[in-house]
């Protein structure tokens, strides 16, 4: 029997598609694991991945690490490793740089 429409199996989610297949959007948290990964930083927890704000229709995830200056105080700064734009849609990363 046909349906008269296209269809499509995802073995990953053992699931069928009649017509197009649902697109999911990357939440926030996924797209700061995503950024996580695809530097290889899963080993170093003292780099923080966070996401900031949307630009457009992407996220923009801020790659940095606090760097004690005065051990006494606690005083420090933040050292930025890189800004990084994802694509919620299809989890594209890219440098802002």
């Amino acid at each position: 029997m046909s349906l008269g429409k296209a269809y499509s199996f995802d073995s990953k989610a053992n699931s069928a598609y009649i017509g197009k297949k649902p697109v999911k959007t990357l939440t926030k948290a996924d797209a700061e694991k995503l950024v996580r990964k695809h530097l290889k930083l899963d080993s170093k927890p003292a780099i923080y991945v966070e996401y900031d704000h949307n630009e457009g229709a992407e996220y923009l995830i801020h790659v940095y690490e606090v760097v004690i200056d005065d051990p006494n105080t606690g005083e420090g700064h933040t050292a930025t490793w890189g800004w990084y734009y994802v694509n919620p849609k299809t989890g594209g990363i890219r440098s802002m740089f």
